[in-house]
């Protein structure tokens, strides 16, 4: 099935029932598509469950604090949505293991460029936590992403949306899975982002052969050349 067949993300996201996820930014400046990206990720598998976000307060004032308003117009539950600040990320860590104890909870933790790198085994710890109370785990990786027990790794940027007649229109994404445990990995989507159903749809690609608009400086309707 092609990439950007209109179902084949959905399709792709339900194959099967990922316990660990990790989503990077494609660069620098993406950090905030790859938040928002996870949030429409863990939402749509939350299911009305806790969405739990544990975070270094040092992250937070780098590159932002969430926004009530802003997280409820995204589609968030406010009333079953949970943020811990943490002092270190070791905290951050352990606050997000905890809470994958809740059966249904998904848990997003943010990782923090540090000198020393998150290893394989924190990653484990995380996996088997999902696995065992079958929760869900997402990490957001604002670091050099290395060897880990994610299940998949997305690859995040920014995109054109298509246009609301009044204000802006749903957020939408790039997308490429850069790493996949079961199966092969390079495919790519443009996805928007629906506050109301909680989904991701996929935004159709202009195929080859696709009609281009005609450059401002040149005629609508080029004459045909007369056979001699």
């Amino acid at each position: 099935m092609r990439p950007d067949h209109p179902a084949a993300f959905e399709e792709f996201r339900t194959r099967r029932d990922y316990r660990l996820v990790e989503m990077t930014a494609a660069a620098p400046g993406a950090e905030t598509a790859a938040l928002a990206f996870a949030l429409g990720w863990g939402r749509s598998v939350a299911n009305n469950h806790l969405l739990f976000w544990s975070a270094p307060q040092a992250s937070l004032t780098e590159h932002g604090v969430p926004y009530a308003e802003g997280l409820a117009q995204f589609g968030v539950d406010l009333d079953a949505f949970l943020i811990a600040a943490t002092r270190t990320q070791i905290d951050a860590l352990w606050a997000a293991e905890q809470a994958l104890t809740l059966p249904g909870a998904f848990v997003l933790c943010t990782i923090a460029a540090a000198k020393r790198p998150l290893d394989l085994i924190a990653t484990r710890r995380l996996f088997l936590a999902a696995k065992r109370f079958k929760s869900r785990c997402a990490l957001l990786r604002l670091d050099i992403a290395r060897a880990s027990a994610a299940e998949l790794r997305f690859e995040i940027s920014s995109a054109p949306g298509e246009g609301a007649l009044y204000g802006l229109g749903p957020p939408a994404f790039d997308v490429r899975l850069t790493r996949n445990r079961a199966g092969p990995a390079g495919e790519t989507w443009r996805l928007q982002w629906s506050a109301y159903e909680h989904a991701f749809r996929t935004i159709p690609r202009p195929l080859d052969g696709a009609v281009l608009p005609v450059p401002a400086d040149r005629p609508v309707e080029a004459p045909w050349a007369r056979a001699g």
